[in-house]
């Protein structure tokens, strides 16, 4: 039960960190934190457990609750970026319209 715990504990680590990265805009990091954290959550998967200890119940609660933050986070920003390529090519488009007489 101490490796399934222990894995528990670094994921909620690693989701911190994901967590922090993107309220900093840091989306590259938080890839390849992303990365290690699957790595991490297929190694749990092969841990047998009898039952669950409340402190591992807790840690995967709070790892959910800062999964979904991080997705809000991103889906906002993909928002904005997606706002911004439109803009792009609507001024790029009106550029070629405009120089074609």
């Amino acid at each position: 039960m101490r490796a399934y715990r222990d894995t528990i504990e670094k994921i909620h680590t690693i989701s911190n960190e994901m967590w922090h990265y993107s309220q900093h805009d840091d989306w590259e990091k938080v890839a390849e934190s992303e990365q290690e954290r699957q790595l991490l959550l297929s190694q749990l998967a092969n841990i047998e457990v009898q039952e669950f200890d409340p402190v591992s119940e807790k840690l995967l609660q709070k790892i959910i609750a800062i999964n979904e933050e991080i997705e809000t986070l991103s889906r906002q920003k993909m928002e904005i970026c997606q706002q911004e390529y439109n803009e792009v090519k609507n001024k790029k488009n009106a550029i070629s319209a405009y120089s074609s007489f």
